[in-house]
C-alpha cells in the first residue's frame, strides 16, 4: 500500500529522535495522477472518461514533444501530460513537497513563498537553516552576473513550450533535501541546487502541487540529474493498481538500479533516445522499415523517444498499422468492444488482471539495439481501466497526423514490470525485468 500524504505528514510531526539517518538506497514512491491516493483521482467516472483522459493527456505530450526542439524549451508539465508525482521534505525543518516527476524537464524547482497553501505547504526559504541562495558570481550560475543589474543572486526562468508563455521564475539556491525510507529512517541530500519559484505564469487551475522534479538535462541549465551522479533508476507494477505501489518507485543517485542488458541512449534536446531496430509478435519479426525508427537529421523531432509523461506507447503510422493488422487476428477469442474515446483505440470486454488465458495472447517484442529486448506481455501491452469497468485497451496508439511520422514514444503502460535504469555519464539504457521491485523499494 502506498504512504500516502497524510502518512508524510505525521512522519514530520514525530519527535526528532524517532527519526535516524540510515545508508539505504534512496528510493522515493511514485504516485500515479489517477490513482486513489493521488489529489487528482476523480471517483465516479465511466471507463470512456478514463479512458479519455488516458488519450488526451497521452496526445497532449507527444504533441509537446513534436515542438520540444522549438527555441530549446521544454515541454510544458502539468496533469494534463504527466502521469506521477513524488514526495519528499526540502529545508530544515523540513516542509513536505509533492511534485512532478518528468524525465522531459530539466531542473528540480519548487515554488518560494511566504504563503500557505493546503494540502501541501509552500516552502518559505526564511523559515529554513539551510537554505543558501546561489550568488550570480558563483562558478555553477548559467550567464554569471548581469551588467547594470543590482540582484546579486542567480536568476533563472524556466520558459515552456506554449501559447500563452508558461513560465516557472525565481532564482537558483542550495537546500536540503530529505527522503523517507521504507523502514521509518530518512536520507538527507545536502547543499542540492534547485530553482526557488516565485512566480509561475500561466499554468493551468490543475497544477496545484509544488513543483517539477526534473530529470533530464539542457545546456544553460543547473539540473537535479547532475547532482545525483548522473544516473537514476525507476520500477513500475501496475501503474493504476494501488495494491502494487510498493513496487512502484524512483531510485536516485548510488541507489539508481542499473542492471540487466544497457542499450545505448541518447539526449537530445532533453529528450531521451533509444535505437529501435524492430518489432516481434510471438518471434516473427514484422515488416517495418528500421528508417521509420530513425532520428533524422535537420532539427526535425524524430525517432524513437522513452518517456515517463506519455502513459501510451506511440508508433509511426506505417510501423503501428502493421502491427495492428498483425495482433487483430491473434485477439479474436476476445469480445471486442467499441470505444468513442478515440476511433484507434483498440478495446475488449474483460479485466485484463485476472486474465487466466494469459497464454493465448500474443506477446510484442521491441528489439533495441545492443541485442537490448523489451517484451510486452499482456498485463503491459494492455491497460485495464479499473477492476469495476471490466475493459480493457492495447497501450500502444499511432502517432498523430498532425505529428512528424518518425517520431515513436516508448510510454509508461510499456514499460510496466521493468527496471528501467539511466546512466548518463556512459550514455546507456538498462532494461531488467528480472528485478523484484518490492525488495528495493
Amino acid at each position: 500500500m502506498a504512504v500516502t500524504a497524510l502518512a508524510f505528514l505525521i512522519l514530520l510531526l514525530l519527535p526528532c529522535t524517532q527519526l535516524t539517518t540510515n545508508t539505504a538506497a534512496t528510493t522515493l514512491p511514485l504516485i500515479h495522477v489517477d490513482s486513489v491516493d493521488s489529489p487528482f483521482h476523480k471517483s465516479g467516472e465511466t471507463s470512456s472518461q478514463r479512458i479519455e483522459r488516458v488519450v488526451e493527456r497521452s496526445n497532449a505530450r507527444i504533441l509537446e514533444l513534436a515542438g520540444s526542439n522549438d527555441a530549446q524549451t521544454p515541454i510544458v508539465p502539468n496533469t494534463r501530460t504527466l502521469a506521477f508525482m513524488v514526495n519528499f521534505s526540502i529545508g530544515d525543518p523540513p516542509v513536505l513537497q509533492l511534485a512532478f516527476m518528468d524525465t522531459g524537464s530539466p531542473m528540480l524547482w519548487l515554488k518560494c513563498r511566504e504563503i500557505q497553501e493546503p494540502p501541501y505547504p509552500i516552502f518559505n526559504p526564511y523559515n529554513s537553516d539551510t537554505f543558501s541562495a546561489l550568488p550570480c558570481r558563483h562558478p555553477l550560475c548559467p550567464g554569471g552576473c548581469q551588467p547594470g543589474v543590482r540582484i546579486s543572486n542567480c536568476p533563472y526562468t524556466m520558459n515552456y513550450l506554449s501559447r500563452p508563455k508558461i513560465r516557472s521564475v525565481g532564482m537558483y539556491a542550495f537546500e536540503e533535501l530529505t527522503f523517507y525510507t521504507k523502514d521509518g529512517g530518512i536520507n538527507k541530500m545536502e547543499d542540492i541546487v534547485f530553482g526557488c519559484s516565485e512566480m509561475e505564469e500561466n499554468f493551468d487551475d490543475d497544477f496545484r502541487r509544488n513543483g517539477i522534479f526534473g530529470l533530464s538535462r539542457r545546456d544553460g541549465v543547473i539540473d537535479l540529474v547532475g547532482q545525483m551522479e548522473s544516473r537514476f533508476s525507476y520500477c513500475l507494477g501496475n501503474v493504476l493498481d494501488s495494491s502494487t505501489y510498493p513496487s512502484n518507485f524512483l531510485a536516485l543517485r548510488d541507489g539508481a538500479i542499473l542492471q540487466g542488458p544497457p542499450t545505448p541512449l541518447a539526449l537530445v534536446d532533453g529528450i531521451y533516445y533509444l535505437t529501435l531496430e524492430g518489432i516481434d509478435v510471438n518471434g516473427d519479426m514484422l515488416d517495418i522499415d528500421p528508417n521509420f525508427f530513425k532520428r533524422q537529421p535537420g532539427g526535425i523531432v524524430s525517432g524513437v523517444a522513452i518517456d515517463s509523461g506519455s502513459e501510451l506507447t506511440y508508433l509511426t503510422r506505417a510501423a503501428y498499422f502493421t502491427l495492428k493488422y498483425t495482433l487483430l487476428p491473434l485477439l479474436d477469442f476476445l469480445t471486442p468492444l467499441k470505444e468513442t474515446a478515440s476511433p484507434n483505440l483498440i478495446c475488449y470486454k474483460g479485466d485484463i488482471a485476472n486474465a487466466t488465458d494469459d497464454l493465448l495472447f500474443p506477446w510484442v517484442t521491441f528489439h533495441f539495439s545492443g541485442g537490448v529486448k523489451l517484451t510486452l506481455k499482456q498485463h503491459n501491452l494492455f491497460y485495464s481501466v479499473g477492476k469495476v469497468y471490466k475493459k480493457f485497451c492495447l497501450s500502444i496508439y499511432p502517432t498523430l497526423p498532425r505529428v512528424d511520422l518518425n517520431l515513436s514514444i516508448i510510454g509508461i503502460q510499456t514499460q510496466q514490470g521493468y527496471n528501467v535504469g539511466y546512466d548518463l555519464k556512459d550514455q546507456k539504457l538498462y532494461l531488467d525485468s528480472t528485478i523484484d521491485c518490492k525488495s528495493y523499494a
